[in-house]
């Protein structure tokens, strides 16, 4: 009886331990890859190979930089760079080690088409019969 008692102390001081050291990796974790820098509005440029520029607009905190330099991919960077030199973007940017990275991207508004600019003339409109 005295043996087993023993084996269930020692068993609970393991467990605890354990959640202690498990508790430890998730705050070590959250504080490397959990924090939210910055969430901004404004245009993105190109930088050097794997980065891009995002000249803010408008951001939250609002007295952060008027230009980031933000790490990515090079097949997000070719598909944010096709969009032109006047789409604009809302970012939310999350730093990672060192780092600064989309955590969010979407497109707000996009460059005008050029087939929509100046003045066209009508079509009648047709009636479709099915």
């Amino acid at each position: 009886m005295h043996q087993t008692k023993a084996i269930h102390t020692k068993f609970l001081r393991m467990l605890a331990l354990g959640l202690i050291l498990l508790a430890s990796l998730l705050l070590l974790l959250q504080n490397y890859y959990g924090n939210t820098e910055l969430v901004a509005v404004g245009r993105i440029r190109a930088a050097e190979e794997k980065t891009v520029q995002l000249e803010i607009s408008a951001s939250i905190p609002g007295n952060g930089p008027s230009t980031v330099t933000v790490n990515l991919s090079r097949l997000l960077r070719k598909s944010i760079l096709k969009r032109g030199e006047d789409a604009e973007f809302l970012a939310v940017i999350n730093r990672r080690g060192e780092k600064l990275v989309f955590e969010r991207i979407v497109l707000l508004t996009g460059p005008e088409d050029q087939a929509l600019q100046g003045a066209t003339s009508a079509k009648s409109p047709t009636l479709a019969v099915g």
